[in-house]
């Protein structure tokens, strides 16, 4: 898509998500753009052509788009059509130590003219309340994933023991695949129990992780003594703690990204930036170029503020499906046609299913287009095996694009928790 259809794209949606004059005006006006230069008698399509159009000449296109993803998070149109404005994909965008390197360079930028100490009380309270929360969510997403590594380890273990959701007799089960398998997951509970013993809200999660701990050595006992009945009691508890912690530190997690300040941020130091350009006074040159650099350190900020916000609600939406892949699976062998009108259902797995994958053009979501397609032509003939087999389609193409999503928020995370130093630094400069 060239550049003149990527606008054409986010002017179309933001159209449709604003049609009504009075309520564009708002949004222009909270963008910080000039109303009296833009026509709101006609067509919703004309005056946002002249608003985005107003936005790109006056480098307000992310405030615009900013105030349109936080009224309509769940729009999953705006997030990708904002991705393909800015560059894709996300995940390669920022090098490492990249968003550290620009909140060290604010420091120097912030003392370079007398009249910037203004903006400082705020910009000080911000990145105040950025350091609070920036550790906790970058713990939540490590904790997050161990608990899916988790997930995964118990199920090659679940086919290990159990036959079509059966277990499986001592005589029947391969001990050797067994053990090997058993030392991965036992090792990923090391792990989680260590990482979480470690974090700053150790406390809350403590009650768990003190379970997991006793499972994993009466796991080792019960593997070493080939005790089956004690094995699936162990394996039950390990599936209690997976379906209801994993789903908890996303919601954390969430609430962390959620409450951090960084569009703040990003919106005070442009307003910075614009008054550093139209100041009157004159300027040496090496002033001139740092203004540049801080301009150009803003528009990363801005960048990296947009791909958290996606990133966080893709991740939460896959959380969410996730779960109800969980709760669905019970019933295909129980209930078929109970499984078949919760399918259906106007906020059912399939909606959710098609909102995932809506104006994605990438192979993953063609695939489980089809698959959503073949999962409904087996529920039509009422064949059990097409629909496990559909199913279980729809749920494998659903957990590969929520591991790049989660890879890539992980990636998010860490590279805002490598600020930490230069913020400590950057507020004591700001002291």
């Amino acid at each position: 898509m060239n550049e003149l259809n990527k606008v054409s794209h986010l002017r179309d949606i933001l159209a449709d998500l604003y049609p009504v004059a009075a309520n564009a005006r708002r949004v222009v006006s909270d963008a910080r753009l000039s109303a009296r230069l833009i026509d709101f008698g006609g067509a919703a399509i004309d005056f946002w052509h002249s608003i985005v159009q107003q936005a790109e000449n006056a480098n307000r296109l992310y405030a615009l788009v900013r105030i349109a993803l936080k009224e309509y998070p769940e729009n999953t149109s705006l997030h990708w059509a904002w991705t393909e404005y800015v560059g894709s994909p996300l995940s390669g965008r920022f090098a490492d130590g990249q968003f550290a390197e620009v909140i060290d360079r604010l420091g120097g930028t912030t003392k370079l003219l007398p009249w910037v100490e203004q903006h400082l009380p705020g910009v000080r309270a911000i990145l105040q309340n950025a350091r609070q929360q920036i550790r906790p969510l970058a713990e939540y997403k490590n904790i997050h994933d161990l608990l899916q590594q988790l997930e995964s380890d118990y199920g090659v273990i679940f086919i290990e023991l159990y036959e079509d959701d059966i277990l499986l007799s001592v005589e029947n089960i391969r001990w050797s695949g067994l053990g090997r398998n058993c030392s991965r997951l036992l090792i990923t509970l090391d792990r989680l129990c260590h990482s979480a013993a470690t974090v700053s809200f150790a406390d809350d999660v403590a009650d768990w992780c003190e379970d997991l701990t006793l499972v994993s050595t009466a796991f080792y006992n019960a593997l070493k003594q080939r005790d089956v009945e004690q094995l699936d009691h162990l394996m039950n508890e390990l599936y209690s703690v997976i379906s209801t912690q994993t789903s908890r530190m996303n919601d954390r997690m969430i609430e962390r990204a959620h409450a951090l300040p960084l569009g703040d941020l990003v919106q005070m130091l442009a307003d910075l930036h614009a008054d550093m350009l139209n100041t009157n006074e004159a300027l040496p040159e090496t002033s001139t170029q740092q203004i540049k650099i801080f301009g150009e350190d803003v528009a990363v900020l801005a960048q990296l503020e947009i791909e958290l916000l996606t990133l966080r609600d893709e991740h939460d939406r896959c959380q969410q499906i996730h779960n109800e892949f969980r709760l669905e699976q019970p019933n295909l062998a129980r209930n078929l046609q109970r499984f078949q009108r919760r399918w259906l259902k106007a906020r059912g797995l399939k909606i959710k299913l098609e909102g995932l994958r809506a104006n994605q053009n990438e192979d993953w979501a063609n695939h489980l287009h089809s698959s959503i397609q073949q999962l409904d032509g087996a529920l039509e003939q009422q064949n059990i095996t097409h629909v496990r087999g559909a199913f279980e389609a729809c749920l494998s193409i659903m957990l590969r694009r929520f591991n790049q999503v989660d890879y890539d928020f992980h990636r998010l995370c860490m590279l805002l928790n490598e600020a930490g130093g230069p913020l400590d630094k950057l507020l004591e400069t700001l002291t």
